[in-house]
């Protein structure tokens, strides 16, 4: 891999950015990759070749799985699969890049009122399907150049809008029209007519996570352990993507996505839907210093481990004390009486530790951010303050995430 994205083979001595002493490629490898610093900065591993057309989240992607089979420890080497998903990761993030928001005309995704109108019976209550952050979702059977296939139209609700809605409106259609992962709903269409602002995207046969964490419904049958962490990891791989591709801190998907647009195919596998308009319409009742991606997912894994949904606990804990709340019982290692009594004889401890300790860091990881945050004026120097910031920021990641789920779900592949 590094071969490739480097352009000379591994026994050739080669010069290798501003450094005017050949290297062997895999002595420039450990003096890049082993140290994180110089991993994050620019990289010195690039064929110039492809240099000017890389995307470097898309080149960082690929080599940094690159360094992990590399690594001088086997037990820590990643297993082929985990190699393939980041491989198509760089790949579809690398494709991206290519057709971006700007070369990718909306024009091309545009459907006549009409034809939704058509679709949905006029949006009678027979196809509705339900609520999202955005607003009420129905059913539709298109024709035509659809193909007779059955889509999920989400129809906004002007209501929930400020006046630059539809500036907002078009903000996300140029990014969700660019997206292309396996846990990110599919952009299909858009209707922008008579007021109405509407999205197509695929439809998810199986609905909402949060159907499935409402009052227990009888006819909503409990999910079982085995899926609710392909739910997890599924919602982790497509927040990572959104990292890569978007940026950590991008404002749209900054604290939007919660169990209300993680929507559900007929595998059961996880879709990221309507991320970046469900701000206008906040799901969790929490404070506006919360709002983050790794929070969210963090409050994500708490609901599908306890198979309740967090605003049940705002009946009863104000929003600003569930942090610490929560806090308190993983510093006393009771996080685990939260668990769902449906799913307790079917997890391995070992995948549950795991996930207790995810769930943890990502939640306690806002709150350091936010602390540096408040005292950013004092520590914008070069003291120990600063640094102390600076590794606070770069401490987890959605990538560290991720490996930690997939190392819980080999335990319980393992158990099984």
């Amino acid at each position: 891999m590094f071969e490739m994205s480097c352009g000379t083979l591994v026994y050739r001595e080669k010069c290798s950015g501003d450094d005017d002493k050949p290297q062997y490629l895999i002595d420039v490898v450990r003096s890049v990759y082993d140290d994180e610093k110089k991993a994050a900065g620019p990289d010195k591993l690039i064929d110039p070749y492809i240099k000017d057309h890389a995307d470097m989240n898309s080149f960082h992607t690929f080599n940094k799985i690159a360094h992990k089979c590399v690594n001088l420890k086997l037990e820590q080497r990643p297993t082929m699969e985990r190699v393939i998903r980041m491989i198509e990761q760089a790949l579809t993030i690398q494709l991206n890049h290519d057709e971006s928001p700007t070369t990718r005309s909306l024009d091309n995704f545009l459907i006549p009122l009409e034809e939704i109108n058509l679709a949905t019976q006029n949006f009678n209550q027979e196809t509705y399907i339900g609520d999202s952050g955005y607003g009420v979702v129905h059913r539709g059977q298109f024709y035509g150049r659809w193909q007779n296939r059955t889509m999920a139209i989400t129809r906004s609700d002007p209501k929930n809008y400020k006046r630059s809605w539809g500036e907002e409106f078009k903000k996300e259609l140029r990014m969700i029209s660019i997206l292309q992962d396996q846990n990110i709903s599919r952009f299909i269409a858009y209707c922008d007519e008579d007021n109405d602002k509407i999205i197509v995207h695929e439809h998810a046969v199986n609905g909402t996570v949060a159907d499935y964490l409402t009052d227990r419904r009888i006819n909503i049958p409990t999910l079982t352990w085995e899926q609710r962490l392909k739910i997890i990891l599924g919602t982790a791989r497509g927040i990572q993507y959104l990292h890569l591709v978007l940026g950590e801190d991008n404002q749209a998907t900054r604290g939007n996505i919660n169990c209300k647009n993680i929507l559900l195919d007929e595998n059961m596998e996880a879709k990221i839907s309507c991320f970046g308009l469900s701000r206008k319409a906040p799901y969790y009742h929490r404070p506006v210093r919360y709002m983050s991606d790794m929070y969210s997912f963090g409050v994500i894994m708490f609901e599908m481990l306890s198979g309740r949904r967090a605003d049940e606990l705002g009946r009863y804990v104000e929003p600003e004390d569930q942090f610490d709340l929560f806090q308190e019982y993983y510093r006393n290692n009771q996080l685990h009486i939260f668990l769902d009594d449906c799913i307790r004889d079917q997890i391995d401890s070992r995948c549950l530790n795991i996930l207790i300790e995810v769930a943890y860091r990502c939640i306690k990881r806002c709150q350091q951010r936010q602390d540096m945050s408040n005292k950013g004026g004092r520590n914008r120097g070069r003291g120990p303050g600063a640094a102390r910031g600076m590794e606070l920021r770069k401490r987890y990641t959605m990538n560290d995430v991720v490996d930690r789920i997939e190392d819980a779900a080999e335990f319980e592949a393992n158990e099984t």
